[in-house]
């Protein structure tokens, strides 16, 4: 079952505010931070999306800054990589290539954050076509695989053969931007030429994004609860 796109509209928001929420707990001008937190916070309650809020996020947010343990900061800010997916699928951003990190001030900008407007926006949302959004859970999940397998010291000849021609054409993707020869292509590099650290960051982009497309498909449980599996 498909979340409707305005549930989508308002994960969104909230994970906007997970994020901003790990961000201060590492921002070093923690005065402006806290001042643009608070304005953050007025702005969520009083368009009343408080109740959006999952167990987790309620947790998180309320910790008083300075007290957020470290874990929690590293969920709070990688998930900005979920957010980046559902921007795209609501359309508000182009197609996120899997080995770039994203932007939380712009993917929190573009989904509506700070909207005055904001309720107008949930009502009017629109998500792009179903046979996208499943081409998108496919292809992550083909690229988390493909990366763990990298991690675990393993290749993966004929990598080629676990991508569809049909998820790119849904997504209007080049094979040049998966691709490179029979493998995983990352940063203008094949996968295999990646450092430890750049393919444990790119694991994680794709982790993330594995999960906000696996939600957008079948929305069975909660968001933190999406069970990504390889």
């Amino acid at each position: 079952m498909h979340p409707e796109a305005a549930a989508v509209r308002r994960r969104a928001l909230a994970l906007a505010m997970v994020c901003a929420r790990g961000l201060i707990e590492i921002d070093r001008d923690r005065g402006t931070a806290l001042a643009v937190w608070q304005d953050m916070l007025a702005w969520f309650r009083d368009h009343e999306l408080a109740a959006e809020l999952e167990p987790f996020e309620v947790v998180l947010i309320e910790t008083p800054v300075g007290e957020l343990e470290e874990l929690a900061v590293w969920r709070a800010t990688w998930v900005v990589e979920g957010l980046a997916m559902l921007a795209w699928a609501l359309g508000d951003s182009e197609w996120p290539l899997h080995e770039s990190k994203s932007d939380p001030y712009e993917v929190a900008n573009a989904v509506g954050l700070f909207d005055e407007e904001i309720h107008d926006r949930i009502q009017t949302s629109a998500l792009r076509d179903v046979v996208a959004l499943e081409a998108a859970r496919e292809l992550y999940y083909a690229l988390d695989c493909r990366l763990r397998s990298q991690r675990q010291g393993r290749s993966a000849p004929n990598f080629r053969n676990w991508i569809s021609r049909e998820w790119l054409e849904a997504l209007e993707l080049s094979v040049e931007t998966i691709l490179h020869s029979d493998d995983l292509l990352v940063r203008g590099r094949p996968i295999t030429d990646l450092s430890k650290s750049e393919l444990q960051e790119c694991a994680s982009i794709v982790f993330e994004r594995h999960r906000a497309t696996i939600w957008l498909v079948e929305q069975e449980t909660t968001y933190w609860e999406t069970i990504v599996g390889t």
